[in-house]
């Protein structure tokens, strides 16, 4: 993918979304997904290449995709004389898979893994040496970056926003409750910090074509999704911490990634 084509006005108001959203995931954490995090592959892998379909869908563009079947690095492993072949052939898979693609059903899926910070509630009372004691868990509550998903699409950046997402970084339980999942989490020694599983299921909204946004010292095209559904999973053996589902969303079955949407 060499170049992003600038669209109409649609570009403009995916922009002013995001810029409307940027006070709100100001909470100092840049996520990677697990496998933007790992050893550059040599072909995308498939939820990168959904990132992208999704982002050219949202924009009404048809990607370059012979620039980006050129920019792959197995291109350069393809005999000379065989180059025209392996394009021709790689631009009607790409061109059958993005007109296939359906931004309502093939949502992204991301899986990091993130800090837990845990607190003490002071509440009323707690002044009784009986009274319940309560916990605040926080994901990634200390650091100072925009929080984003990269995708590294063939040397350019997409940066996935997720709407609201800071509201389900944290979460209150009963002393019960932390004591049942603190077994399964490594946390330091005085308890303050530990490391857990975060899952995501994003639906994507809207997407800025008209230029990108330095983020982290690169230039980043912006996609907006909303969060389907969002889980926090002990690192050790993905116990169950706390979890969140869209109102709008719900499995066809226990089985698929698929989804139906409630009006």
């Amino acid at each position: 993918m060499k170049n992003f084509i600038p669209v109409s006005k649609k570009s403009r108001l995916a922009r002013a979304l995001f810029l409307a959203f940027l006070p709100a995931i100001f909470l100092g954490v840049l996520f990677f997904p697990l496998d933007s995090m790992a050893k550059k592959k040599k072909t995308t892998d498939p939820m990168t290449e959904r990132v992208a379909f999704a982002f050219y869908k949202l924009g009404g563009v048809m990607p370059d995709f012979k620039a980006w079947v050129e920019s792959r690095p197995e291109f350069e492993d393809v005999r000379i004389s065989d180059r025209d072949v392996y394009t021709r052939n790689e631009i009607l898979s790409l061109k059958q898979r993005f007109a296939s693609y359906n931004l309502d059903n093939e949502l992204i899926s991301v899986k990091i893994i993130a800090d837990l910070g845990v607190e003490e509630i002071q509440t009323y009372g707690s002044f009784d040496p009986n009274a319940p004691r309560r916990f605040r868990l926080s994901a990634n509550p200390n650091s100072k970056e925009i929080l984003y998903f990269p995708y590294d699409v063939n040397g350019q950046y997409i940066a996935v926003i997720a709407n609201k997402i800071e509201t389900l970084l944290t979460k209150e339980v009963d002393e019960a409750l932390f004591e049942s999942i603190r077994r399964d989490i490594e946390f330091d020694e005085n308890r303050k910090s530990g490391r857990i599983v975060l899952n995501f299921l994003l639906r994507p909204v809207s997407a800025d074509m008209n230029q990108p946004m330095l983020l982290d010292g690169k230039n980043q095209w912006l996609m907006m999704a909303e969060i389907a559904m969002f889980s926090a999973e002990t690192l050790s053996n993905g116990t169950m911490i706390w979890e969140y589902r869209a109102p709008w969303f719900f499995f066809k079955t226990e089985k698929t990634v698929g989804s139906l949407y409630r009006e």
